[in-house]
């Protein structure tokens, strides 16, 4: 009966000098040529390539080249100085031929004798014809260097691994360094590899033969480039104190390990209840040690909102000559500061010994600098206190409070009329020669409001 032979390579690994592992599938649909004559390839159950020669003149080849992802259509690569090329197979004694060579841009890939078109180094388990001879490495010229490592009368693993120690010499190493060979390369610039079989039967003889290379192909140009760090947003931020801040981060993409955002490392805190200029760091290391620059931002908290004052007592005070007048002052409150009362520069005298009116200013600036609105206090210095001293309780307004108008007589006649709200402001003024004078309160605000009479009585008047 007839024996089948059959050769498996199982999934593979490329691996770069950042130590990532990309897959290296192996079906048929995986190689770039193959050929046969008499002998055939096949992808069986467990993602394994295969191939078989049972008999006298069956032949089997096929061809791959090295690229960087492993796969057809790949960026090709070629072989360079430090690189290693592992491949593991199990196997019986070998009848016939059964091996594997690095190659050189071969020039063709449709025959059995492309196995080794531009060979740089082959690897050969020799059956010949029943010898069994042991596993040989061919060089330079077809220098054979013979092992003493041959096939086994059961299955057993045979791992072969090159490295390319300069342009034109290789270290090989069989069964992880049970024998190992320095030798001159046939040709330079590896791009790729073969593996074959052929006439792997006499008739009687040979058990079936299985190859099963696990392939490994690891870089010694390791990934020298930086990842960069791009941030999202501005790089300077001004917020205003006690808001919420909350940063957009930044993102990073590394020319190998893609996206490497997730392991950003941001250090700095913005305390956004705190005046101050705070600084947010953002660093990154990709899987090969390489140091991103570092990308800051600059957030700004800052106040920019104005204190405020209020005066203590009323806007518009009328004391009679030669009195005495204590002025109430002003507070202030700040957003930020507090109470800066005790800050509050006034300025303006008031002279009650002569008659007149006097204006009172209040201003004050937080530590950030924001002026307040001025407000002022008017004190009218008079003779008597209203239009006489007998006609001070002639002088009525009404109705008060109005939605409407007030409606304001005197005994003695009213020249000017004028109202101010309790910031000391003059909001309405009014002149008259009578004793009787209406006032349109559509303008004015729901509020309280102080109405002058001839520049000197004072009633307090109530918007509704």
């Amino acid at each position: 009966m007839k024996k089948i032979y059959i050769l498996v390579f199982i999934a593979s690994t490329l691996t770069i000098g950042a130590q990532t592992t990309v897959n290296y599938p192996h079906r048929i649909a995986n190689y770039d040529a193959t050929f046969t004559d008499g002998g055939g390839n096949f992808d069986d159950g467990t993602d394994n390539f295969g191939m078989w020669a049972n008999s006298a003149a069956k032949q089997s080849v096929a061809f791959r080249n090295f690229t960087e992802t492993g796969l057809i259509g790949g960026t090709a690569t070629t072989m360079a100085v430090g690189d290693s090329f592992t491949i593991t197979v199990s196997a019986t004694q070998a009848y016939g031929v059964i091996g594997l060579a690095l190659l050189s841009s071969p020039s063709a890939t449709a025959s059995w004798d492309d196995r080794i078109n531009n060979y740089a180094v082959q690897v050969n388990l020799n059956g010949n014809s029943g010898a069994y001879d042991p596993w040989e490495v061919v060089s330079t010229a077809g220098t054979i260097n013979a092992s003493s490592i041959g096939g086994s009368t059961s299955y057993a693993d045979f791992e072969f691994k090159f490295t390319l120690s300069t342009a034109t010499t290789m270290n090989i190493s069989i069964n992880n360094g049970a024998e190992v060979f320095d030798i001159t390369l046939n040709n330079e610039n590896i791009t790729g590899y073969s593996v074959y079989i052929m006439d792997d039967w006499n008739g009687s003889a040979n058990n079936n033969i299985f190859w099963k290379p696990t392939t490994e192909y690891v870089y010694a140009t390791t990934d020298t480039s930086a990842p960069v760090i791009t941030l999202t947003g501005d790089p300077v931020v001004t917020i205003e104190v006690d808001s919420t801040y909350a940063d957009e981060g930044a993102t990073a993409l590394d020319n190998y390990d893609g996206d490497i955002t997730t392991t950003i490392v941001e250090t700095g805190t913005v305390d956004a209840n705190t005046v101050g200029v705070y600084t947010l760091s953002y660093n990154v290391t990709d899987a090969s040690g390489n140091v991103a620059v570092e990308v800051t931002r600059t957030v700004n908290v800052v106040d920019t909102t104005i204190p405020v004052i209020t005066l203590t007592g009323d806007p518009i005070v009328t004391i009679e000559v030669d009195s005495t007048y204590a002025d109430e002052g002003a507070t202030a409150l700040d957003n930020y500061d507090g109470d800066i009362t005790t800050t509050i520069i006034e300025t303006g005298a008031v002279d009650a010994s002569t008659v007149g009116g006097y204006t009172l200013s209040y201003n004050v600036t937080d530590a950030a600098g924001n002026v307040a609105v001025e407000v002022t206090r008017t004190v009218n210095v008079t003779e008597v206190l209203g239009l006489n001293s007998a006609e001070i309780n002639t002088v009525s307004v009404y109705p008060n409070p109005t939605t409407s108008n007030w409606t304001v007589e005197s005994l003695s006649s009213i020249n000017s009329v004028k109202i101010f709200n309790l910031l000391g402001q003059k909001v309405l003024e009014q002149k008259a020669n009578d004793t009787k004078v209406n006032i349109d309160t559509s303008v004015l605000k729901t509020g309280v409001y102080m109405l002058q009479i001839n520049n000197t009585a004072m009633k307090r008047l109530i918007k509704n």
